[in-house]
């Protein structure tokens, strides 16, 4: 219950919140670019621009790839609060989900750019010899072009790049789901604790 409202409390009605969570987890993707482990700075900014221009048309290439790749990771406090409400009619869920749009629009933002920052860093080679990154080799209507690269793409290349995109996502800003959560999360206690401040238990756990 306490759960169930705090997180309401300071997540779905704190619009501060969510603008600070946005700010911090660009900073986060930012910092990850200057390590050009995953991607460069560049191609982090190009990101930006691109999610930027092509976030709100349904048909853009860019929704067309996030579909194929799911770069999401499953947000419990946000999408999943059916399975924590008891007794209360249909509405009053939609009415609780939109609570935390600014936040999910925050998330999106920051877990779709990392998306497009793996597959403009990831090259690949078209069929005349030439390197390319991997968002290149999908035509505007994110398909992959096969006149472009001389062969289709192979599934277990879009489950790869789909697990990569999550496990950046959860080193950056931690891990959401709580079957995914840390060990010392999945007890109620532990969870409460940590509850806004995910990316803590996991840091932990991974050192």
């Amino acid at each position: 219950f306490m759960l169930k409202y705090t997180s309401l409390l300071r997540i779905g009605l704190n619009p501060f919140n969510a603008s600070v969570n946005f700010i911090i987890g660009n900073i986060g993707n930012l910092i990850e670019a200057v390590g050009s482990r995953h991607f460069t700075v560049k191609e982090y900014l190009e990101a930006i621009k691109i999610f930027s221009k092509e976030n709100l048309v349904d048909d853009s290439k860019l929704n067309k790839l996030a579909a194929k790749f799911n770069p999401l990771m499953e947000l419990d406090d946000y999408e999943n609060l059916e399975k924590i409400n008891v007794g209360s009619n249909e509405y009053k869920d939609k009415i609780k989900s939109l609570m935390y749009l600014p936040q999910r629009m925050g998330e999106k933002q920051m877990q779709t750019s990392t998306m497009i920052a793996l597959l403009l860093n990831k090259k690949v080679t078209t069929k005349d010899g030439n390197t390319i990154s991997m968002w290149e080799a999908f035509n505007d209507n994110g398909e992959w072009n096969v006149d472009l690269m001389g062969y289709e793409l192979d599934d277990s290349v879009v489950f790869k790049t789909t697990n990569k995109i999550h496990r950046i996502n959860q080193m950056i800003h931690g891990r959401y789901s709580q079957k995914d959560a840390a060990a010392l999360t999945q007890y109620s206690l532990f969870r409460a604790a940590f509850q806004f401040k995910k990316w803590i238990p996991a840091a932990i756990e991974a050192r």
